[in-house]
């Protein structure tokens, strides 16, 4: 298979999910090093280096781990489960 834009996404994604979740879950409980730029900074580097774009491995990391842990796909109206995903709560 040759390697392209969606297939270096997902492996990044991929390769990084552990960590991606674990800093969404710091930043969503208020930890005190949600603040330190240090950490963000150097997860940034790591994952910028295949694909030149951090942004979409962490949106589709969410979205997996989304799409995993609700009950309900999609989430009723009221919001309620889709809060408590965002605050890391589930």
């Amino acid at each position: 298979m040759a390697p392209n834009k969606v297939y270096n996404m997902t492996i990044e994604s991929h390769a990084h999910r552990r960590e991606i979740l674990k800093l969404k879950r710091l930043v969503c409980c208020g930890a005190e090093s949600r603040a330190r730029r240090d950490i963000f900074g150097m997860a940034i580097r790591r994952w910028n280096k295949r694909t030149g774009n951090w942004r979409l491995p962490i949106v589709y990391a969410i979205l997996v781990d989304a799409m995993g842990e609700l009950k309900d796909w999609p989430v009723e109206s009221s919001g309620e489960c889709s809060a408590l995903f965002v605050l890391g709560c589930y």
